[in-house]
């Protein structure tokens, strides 16, 4: 162990032969502050024990022992020493010590100093103790009964292909795997067998996805199941462990949807007033000609952001600009919200007033970030073209950002709700009743 510590050296070996050393010596042993220089320095106790240039010779010293013909311990393969594996073998350890104050055990001992950076521990030397050894320790040091066996793991998601996820189903049910990690995927549908033990990594979110989840295990005739659930600590997970027949009952309560969350709601009000400019725009006024799938970005983009953006990478027009903000300026509450459940919105987000100018906001928002990346693309671009180099990736960005689904983006970004109503993505919020 003192010589990993003082043998840490970078090592080259020119094509005469010749070796040299070079150390990493601190300039002053006080900096040693890395954990072979820590053990070191407890194993020393005085520093002025071993000089630099004293510890330069040793690993020299070392060195020279380790790459001698006769040992071969160390071996140059082109030019790179590595390990002798033909010379490597594993043996029983003829001493056993045991650190007082961290526990760290260690077939070897250099003035009982405890090789655990910063304990102050001392190693004694102490023979094998079944009773006080944990079950791996028993097991290495055959004083148990315990049996291990091979662990065969698969993983089963939603991302690997149906081809893949049967015939890994099938080899869990004929025990060629033996552990499966997965997601939800098998909470339903699924039926294995045997299968005897689950373990959950965290409390399901509610009565009926435990039921589902544990009841894959004990499906066969006179089969036990075991089924272990892990608490983390999150408030959930708290509630699971301190009250477990909540999840256990079986319960199932039909999903509850507040439909007054202001979070949901001001992404409808953008929804339905951005459908009524595409609508009046698009469909009326076939600004963009015939649509048949998406809506490219570039035209609802301010002219004075598209300057510096080449006219041919924009179409139809580059002078096309849809000024959905002037638009939405001019609209009534009237003219939009005439339903009920438009009106449900407006109540939702403190009338149309104010969900327009929070609209006007947050569109403004999402359009100067990307004016923003438009102008940084172009700069990067010209930097490239200045200095002589290949502006293809810039160019491929700038046309990709450009030509992109304006709905998409706008949902991406937060201004549209990402899926329909009520499974928009939100934060969760409190509601107090009466």
């Amino acid at each position: 162990m003192i010589c990993s510590s003082v043998c840490r050296f970078r090592v080259m070996a020119p094509s005469c032969g010749a070796h040299h050393s070079t150390g990493e010596l601190p300039s002053q042993w006080s900096s040693f502050q890395g954990e072979d220089q820590d053990y070191l320095r407890r194993v020393l106790r005085r520093m002025d024990v071993l000089t630099p240039e004293l510890t330069l010779s040793l690993a020299e010293r070392i060195w020279d022992y380790l790459t001698d013909r006769s040992l071969a311990v160390l071996v140059d393969d082109k030019r790179t020493w590595k390990l002798d594996h033909e010379r490597l073998f594993v043996t029983k350890p003829a001493w056993r010590y045991v650190c007082s104050r961290c526990g760290i055990v260690t077939p070897y001992s250099a003035r009982h100093v405890c090789p655990r950076k910063e304990c102050d521990g001392t190693l004694e030397h102490r023979s094998f103790d079944p009773t006080q050894a944990n079950i791996v320790a028993r097991w290495v040091a055959g004083s148990d009964t315990v049996k291990f066996t091979t662990l065969k793991s698969e993983e089963h998601t939603a991302q690997i292909s149906k081809d893949v996820a049967k015939i890994i189903e099938e080899d869990f049910r004929a025990a060629g795997v033996n552990l499966l990690s997965s997601t939800t995927t098998f909470e339903m549908g699924i039926n294995i067998g045997d299968l005897q033990k689950i373990l959950l990594r965290n409390a399901p979110p509610t009565s009926a996805n435990y039921v589902q989840r544990v009841g894959r295990s004990g499906r066969g005739e006179d089969k036990n199941a075991i089924c272990v659930t892990l608490c983390r600590g999150t408030k959930y997970d708290a509630d699971a462990w301190n009250n477990p027949p909540r999840l256990m009952s079986g319960e199932v309560r039909p999903p509850t949807v507040f439909t007054k969350n202001p979070v949901i709601a001001r992404r409808h009000f953008n929804a339905t007033v951005f459908a009524q400019f595409l609508q009046v725009k698009i469909r009326n006024e076939r600004a963009l000609g015939d649509i048949r799938q998406s809506i490219r970005l570039e035209s609802f983009i301010p002219l004075d952001s598209r300057k510096r953006i080449p006219a041919k990478w924009l179409s139809p027009s580059p002078d096309l600009f849809l000024d959905f903000y002037q638009w939405l300026n001019n609209q009534s509450e009237a003219t939009i919200f005439n339903t009920t459940p438009g009106r449900s919105i407006l109540d939702a987000i403190d009338g149309f007033e104010k969900g327009r100018r929070d609209s006007l906001k947050a569109y403004k928002t999402v359009l100067d970030t990307i004016a923003d990346e438009l102008r940084v693309l172009m700069t990067e671009r010209q930097k490239l073209h200045d200095e002589g180099g290949s502006p293809d990736e810039i160019i491929k960005a700038s046309k990709a950002l450009l030509g992109s689904d304006v709905i998409s983006v706008l949902a991406k970004r937060g201004f549209l709700p990402r899926y329909a109503f009520p499974l928009d993505l939100v934060t969760l919020e409190t509601v107090t009743f009466p």
